[in-house]
């Protein structure tokens, strides 16, 4: 049965967007109205992407809501760098937003080139893409309990995509997997989800971690197997959760979101915040998102620290223990 999750995800939204201005209030009054030009949100990758894409489908709503132009620029390059060094340079008044999403995390942890706590203020998520633990059509296993019993009697043998290379998101949860449950797994490095997705199609690797919009484009080519998240996905919505099958793993949540320089003020953040939710509301942006696979996603600004914390927290051991972290 297909699952509807949209009545729960639309109040979810309505009450984000209902929290800045009542907690934003007084401070707007003592503070110019924002915004007072175009804002600028800089785009870590180049254009055409899902994220790239995704931002533009926001702006068009938020430009509407905001008053104001939405520019939107693709800074990619230097593992996200080149686009956060775009952010600091610009004041600290809200008008430059950066696009952020769930690789930050594990980029930091693996490469340590930028320091999120210290340079980036979380605004609020955007959208969820969720992701699943997918199989070559050639591999020994029909599901997740029997990868498993393989990788244990066969040790050393089982291989996966790290897409993006090695302490990526993809990569440590299935790392995650194997270390939990006892098996060995060798991680193939490729460039990007593409790469890692044509691999898989054609049996060079028996299994991958890859986002719905990369898994809808290889149907029939590959062998989704679970969600690796704690609820069903919209877009593939027969295929049960690694719960449902029994295996106990922290929920992936490969979030998008918004951040601003830190000193920004509260009233402009809280004003980017409620405009997003709102913005998240239109039929015209779901409509989008189906299409490239995302679904929307928002919340105040401390949920979404939170939220990012706990990223660091369940991720940040793995990487340790696997020596993925430069000294």
């Amino acid at each position: 049965m297909r699952l509807n999750p949209s009545l729960g995800i639309r109040r979810r939204l309505l009450e984000a967007a209902a929290v800045a201005p009542l907690a934003g209030a007084g401070i707007a009054r003592a503070q110019p109205t924002f915004p007072t030009k175009p804002v600028r949100i800089v785009v870590p990758y180049p254009p055409g992407g899902a994220v790239d894409l995704g931002i533009r489908a926001l702006a068009d709503p938020l430009q509407g809501i905001l008053r104001q132009q939405i520019v939107v620029e693709n800074k990619p390059g230097g593992v996200f760098t080149v686009a956060i060094n775009s952010l600091a340079q610009a004041p600290a008044d809200g008008h430059v937003v950066l696009a952020t999403n769930a690789s930050f995390v594990s980029a930091q942890l693996t490469q340590k080139l930028y320091d999120m706590n210290r340079q980036l203020m979380p605004v609020t998520p955007w959208s969820r893409v969720d992701t699943i633990l997918t199989a070559s059509p050639d591999a020994p296993f029909n599901g997740i309990g029997e990868m498993i019993a393989w990788a244990r009697a066969n040790p050393g043998k089982l291989n996966y995509g790290a897409p993006g290379g090695l302490g990526t998101m993809e990569h440590l949860k299935v790392l995650e997997a194997c270390r939990r449950y006892g098996f060995d797994g060798t991680a193939i490095p490729f460039k990007g989800g593409p790469d890692a997705m044509i691999a898989l199609a054609r049996g060079d690797v028996h299994l991958c971690a890859a986002v719905v919009p990369l898994v809808n484009q290889y149907k029939g080519k590959v062998r989704p197997l679970a969600v690796l998240g704690d609820r069903r996905s919209q877009f593939l919505p027969e295929l049960p959760t690694l719960k449902e099958v029994g295996v106990e793993l922290a929920p992936f949540r490969f979030w998008n979101g918004l951040a601003v320089a830190p000193g920004t003020p509260r009233s402009a953040i809280e004003t980017l915040q409620d405009s997003v939710a709102k913005a998240l509301l239109s039929r015209e942006i779901t409509a989008k998102f189906d299409f490239i696979g995302m679904t929307p996603l928002a919340s105040s600004s401390s949920e979404f620290g939170e939220m990012i914390a706990a990223d660091f927290r369940n991720f940040g051991e793995l990487v340790r223990q696997a020596g993925l972290n430069p000294p």
